[in-house]
């Protein structure tokens, strides 16, 4: 994996029923493209939206192709820089903002849907998710360190070492004081930061969708590498 600051705070992330009934609203327009209407939960009040379609011979198993696409978003991170986890740009004009939503420190919630009809021998298929929380802009995706989970103030996750407890807490989607305190408010600072600390490889995005993608599609997930 592409080489990212270590993640200090990083919620797990658990369904949400309501995001996923929202999402199940949404994906039924057919439309990749968000609504302009007010998409809140009670408990949610900016959640972050993305949407993939896939067209595939009617004879292909549904479940394969969300898989696959779920790698297609992973892929995205070959293209993050640090910088990327500030401006949310690539350094090479690709596409990433899928895997930027998957790595939003403060998400701890997601809800997903899937629409599909069949034409003509093909089949349709729309992917829709929400995240219980949305990159801002010019702030940094998570809160980083040198050491994983360092500033998670409820311990580590016992399945994933790298990410915070399920009780960990988390209010308006905002960082912890801790880091706040730490970090500068440029934006040149920050990167020169993340950059000097020492990073290793981690699967953080990847491991936060297994949580739900086993449970809620029924199929086998990949393991920690």
């Amino acid at each position: 994996m592409h080489r990212l600051p270590i993640a200090a705070r990083m919620l797990k992330l658990n369904w949400d029923h309501d995001l996923a009934l929202l999402a199940t609203i949404l994906v039924k327009r057919c439309d990749l493209q968000p609504t302009d209407h007010c998409t809140s939960t009670e408990e949610f009040s900016s959640p972050s939206y993305h949407a993939v379609y896939n067209k595939f011979k009617a004879k292909e198993d549904t479940f394969r192709i969300v898989r696959s696409q779920l790698n297609a978003w992973y892929d995205q991170h070959k293209h993050v820089s640090a910088s990327s986890l500030i401006d949310g740009l690539s350094t090479d004009k690709k596409e990433i903002g899928h895997f930027l939503r998957m790595i939003v420190g403060p998400s701890n919630r997601l809800g997903c849907a899937i629409a599909s009809i069949e034409k003509d021998g093909w089949t349709h298929q729309w992917l829709a998710c929400l995240y219980s929380c949305s990159p801002q802009k010019n702030s940094l995706l998570y809160e980083y360190s040198g050491k994983p989970a360092e500033y998670c103030t409820t311990g580590v996750n016992g399945k994933f070492q790298n990410l915070c407890n399920d009780t960990e807490p988390v209010k308006d989607c905002m960082h912890s004081k801790l880091f706040n305190a730490m970090t500068a408010n440029d934006t040149t600072s920050l990167i020169r930061g993340m950059l000097n600390r020492q990073t290793q490889p981690r699967t953080v995005g990847w491991i936060r969708l297994i949580n739900w993608v086993g449970k809620t599609l029924g199929v086998p997930m990949f393991t920690k590498g």
